[in-house]
């Protein structure tokens, strides 16, 4: 059988354990990256989890835009050629760490956070350019990063009124505890799937 996607969780749903789940490349990476975003928020000793779902689900979606001569911008596009291999390099370090231990099991490595958060703009931003839903835990990340990383986002209406809302107190992003509670709001799901903006001040 063949089980329908959830546009909001970007979870395929199966109602038995014996049942098949068919699912496509898209879905795979936009169930990563979902996961990746609710994992995040549900705190930081979830970071190596959210890492190697985030760039996996990156890898899968810059495969498939590069069928049709796109890619990735945090990868391909933003990288001046002579520095493209040294910079995969380094952009996979990590999840290659995470994936292998048969040349290095006593190793350590370092992860920074701030890659492992570029890595999921990355894939939401490829997800986009896929004509892909954008999901609700995708929504939720992009207004974490227009707080977190302010300066990284041009002005838009989305920050202003962003921004506006954070003024007059009626939310903080950086609550994490809020957060994860919207995720498993469904009303809240169901109501931002339909008005992204609709939170925040006119």
């Amino acid at each position: 059988m063949t089980v329908p996607t959830t546009q909001q969780s970007g979870k395929a749903i199966a109602t038995n354990l014996r049942d098949e789940i068919h699912v496509t490349k898209l879905d795979v990476a936009t169930q990563q990256l979902c996961s990746a975003i609710r994992l995040l928020f549900e705190g930081p000793e979830h970071i190596v989890a959210v890492h190697t779902l985030a760039s996996a689900s990156a890898a899968v979606f810059r495969d498939i835009l590069k069928h049709n001569g796109d890619g990735s911008v945090l990868r391909d596009k933003a990288v001046r050629p002579e520095k493209h291999d040294f910079w995969n390099r380094r952009l996979n370090e990590s999840a290659n760490f995470f994936k292998h231990a048969d040349r290095d099991p006593s190793a350590k490595t370092r992860l920074r956070t701030v890659a492992t958060h570029f890595q999921l703009i990355d894939a939401i931003d490829m997800n986009a350019r896929t004509s892909q839903p954008v999901t609700i835990e995708m929504w939720v990340y992009i207004l974490w990063t227009c707080q977190i990383y302010p300066e990284i986002w041009q002005e838009c209406e989305l920050k202003a009124r962003l921004n506006a809302s954070i003024d007059a107190g009626d939310f903080d992003l950086s609550d994490h505890d809020s957060v994860r509670g919207w995720l498993r709001d469904h009303e809240f799901c169901e109501y931002m799937s339909r008005n992204p903006l609709g939170l925040f001040h006119p």
